[in-house]
């Protein structure tokens, strides 16, 4: 037990493991939604990104993911986990449905290869996920 920051409560090491968590998984979807989802070749080769499609919703899913993780280290209330569970679920959906049909990353193409950001998006969104329940776990006295 350690006391929480600015607070005069005191905040289980789930509570703070799981904060850390939800706040590197908005830092991991930023960098997912900037980074390739796939690689693909007809005529010419090229790049899609996350902010070229679904990536766009990541990326804003990752503001109040970050906040809800900072919320939820500085205040006893598990709002903030709670948060962080439907963000992180959300995000990974739009991840996993990605992968499992790549073509509504780009269309129909000779080849595509899926990109890091697209398996950094997925594993942001679980992460966040794991987080909120680490927060809701960890008990505040």
């Amino acid at each position: 037990m350690k006391k929480a920051p600015y607070y005069n409560e005191e905040i289980d090491d789930k509570a703070i493991f799981g904060s850390i968590l939800i706040i590197a998984a908005g830092i991991g979807l930023i960098f997912g939604a900037l980074l390739p989802w796939a690689h693909f070749i007809t005529d010419g080769q090229g790049w899609r990104y996350g902010f070229d499609g679904a990536g766009r919703y990541t990326a804003l899913i990752a503001l109040p993911l970050i906040i809800s993780g900072v919320y939820r280290f500085k205040s006893s209330e598990s709002a903030g986990g709670i948060v962080a569970i439907i963000l992180g679920s959300l995000a990974s959906a739009i991840g996993i449905s990605r992968l499992i049909e790549p073509r509504l990353i780009v269309g129909h193409y000779a080849s595509l290869k899926l990109g890091f950001g697209l398996y950094l998006t997925v594993f942001a969104g679980l992460t966040g996920l794991i987080g909120g329940v680490f927060t809701i776990l960890g008990k505040l006295k």
